[in-house]
């Protein structure tokens, strides 16, 4: 019974552990990994890109480019997840 009671105590602890481990990357590198990807595919969508996801959850939108010279041309894309929220900002660069 005794090496029973040993096991269980490892298991919760085990269980307890990785329940730490995953809401601190829920709360903390979720909504940063997210927001990158998002940001990453409207660059490649390019300027003029609006997205508004249901509900207003989240929303990007790519301001329209502006000339740099030697035919490249960048623009400006921010991504906010629902009102009020932090904005988050990608410089996208074309050739």
């Amino acid at each position: 019974m005794k090496e029973a009671t040993g096991e269980l105590s490892t298991t919760v602890i085990t269980v307890v552990a990785i329940a730490a481990i995953s809401s601190l990357f829920i709360i903390f590198l979720y909504p940063q990994l997210k927001a990158s990807i998002i940001l990453n595919q409207a660059c490649s969508n390019g300027p003029g890109y609006k997205y508004t996801a249901d509900d207003n959850k989240y929303s990007v939108d790519c301001a329209s480019s502006s000339g740099k010279g030697n035919n490249t041309s960048s623009w400006t894309c921010k991504y906010s997840e629902g009102e009020g929220s932090n904005t988050r900002e990608k410089v996208c660069n074309q050739n």
